[in-house]
């Protein structure tokens, strides 16, 4: 937030964010926490990115790219969080889940969001492993796992958190996951 780009800032074993002023003299360079979620719970792995939404100074929302633990099994998470007024730090309020996959093993998690030009947010998903994707999740067309994929926070339908673009490529497509943008 507030300028920040897609994970500058970002600890990701201690879930901590902070927000970084570059001022003309190095000695005033300022570095204060902009949010902290952790400790870290034992098996989760941590942040791996965040983007603002591209109207972040009027909706204060922006987005995490989680890894965790939900029983026994890795996921990740899509997470919407937003900032206190200022923008200067978060709001102290809950994230709200966007997107949650279950992972195959503990590794290839992927890590990368970003908004478009379009205004959708773009997600690339890992293969979730093991090694040189053995299982072969990224060519299995009925997963999200090794793909990169386009939703839209801003609008919500089929009781999920967010919408799916009525241009996405594989929208309609019998057996593959609309949020699908392009397999990999």
């Amino acid at each position: 937030p507030d300028g920040a780009d897609g994970g500058r800032g970002i600890e990701h074993l201690t879930k901590r964010i902070w927000r970084l002023a570059k001022n003309a003299e190095p000695e005033s360079d300022r570095k204060t926490l902009f949010l902290d979620l952790g400790p870290v719970k034992p098996h989760e792995r941590g942040f791996m990115s965040m983007t603002p939404h591209p109207n972040f100074r009027e909706n204060r929302k922006y987005y995490l790219f989680d890894r965790g633990v939900e029983g026994v099994k890795d996921n990740v998470q899509i997470l919407e969080r937003e900032s206190a007024p200022d923008c200067r730090r978060d709001s102290g309020r809950a994230s709200r889940v966007i997107l949650n996959v279950p992972q195959v093993t503990s590794g290839h998690f992927g890590g990368w969001l970003e908004f478009g030009p379009d205004g959708f947010l773009y997600v690339s998903l890992g293969d979730s492993g093991p090694q040189e994707d053995p299982n072969g999740n990224s060519q299995n067309r009925g997963l999200l796992l090794g793909k990169m994929l386009r939703i839209d926070v801003d609008h919500r339908e089929d009781g999920k958190a967010y919408a799916v673009p009525a241009d996405n490529p594989f929208l309609g497509q019998a057996g593959m996951p609309p949020e699908i943008w392009a397999i990999g």
